[in-house]
């Protein structure tokens, strides 16, 4: 790792800063200026078939008489 000054501030090669929120409307506005971060990805919430096919892959192993479909309803709003 290079380690460098730059007018006065400290400059560290290599570094890498993530990110997440589950509120974006609350992120403060100088985050997002222009030279903060370089992408912004936005991840949206599962759909159905997604959510079903996550609670399958993993309660398969745990207990199989668990009635996935009605976890994937109940998990509709469970993002807010």
């Amino acid at each position: 790792m290079q380690t460098i000054f730059w007018f006065g501030y400290l400059v560290i090669g290599g570094v890498v800063v993530i990110g997440a929120t589950n509120r974006p409307d609350i992120i403060d506005e100088a985050l997002l200026r222009p030279g903060r971060f370089d992408r912004i990805l936005e991840i949206p919430v599962p759909s159905k078939e997604a959510r079903k096919q996550t609670l399958e892959i993993h309660l398969k192993p745990i207990d199989s008489t668990v009635n996935i479909e009605k976890l994937v309803e109940l998990t509709v709003y469970s993002y807010n």
